[in-house]
């Protein structure tokens, strides 16, 4: 299973937003992952988490319109954001960015690596 986690520190004014933004795409990135989680660690840091079961899916839920909208609003409503994507049967972290097309780029590689 991969696990993608976003942990995000909201902009001054714009939690509000953020969270209305999360829970309108909530629902359209579900359709394609197994699992979507969001927590509020406090006032000024929130975690968003995707369990995929495979890359496949991972690749489909990064390509979707929901996650580019949802990604377009995290980087509009946060002052800053990291992304994280692990492998968690081999509790092995495979990559720590600050940019979603890296994540993107990730896992184009890894589709022509087993073409």
């Amino acid at each position: 299973m991969i696990n993608l986690e976003i942990t995000i520190t909201p902009a001054s004014g714009k939690k509000i937003e953020l969270i209305q933004s999360i829970l309108y795409f909530q629902e359209s990135l579900e359709k394609n992952i197994s699992e979507f989680e969001v927590v509020i660690e406090d006032e000024e840091e929130y975690q968003i988490s995707f369990k995929l079961e495979t890359e496949e899916e991972a690749k489909k839920t990064i390509k979707s319109s929901g996650f580019t909208l949802l990604s377009g609003a995290i980087q509009t409503l946060c002052n800053q954001h990291s992304l994280t994507l692990n492998d968690e049967e081999n509790n092995i972290n495979i990559l720590y960015c600050k940019d979603f097309s890296k994540i993107k780029n990730y896992l184009n590689k890894k589709e022509k690596e087993n073409a």
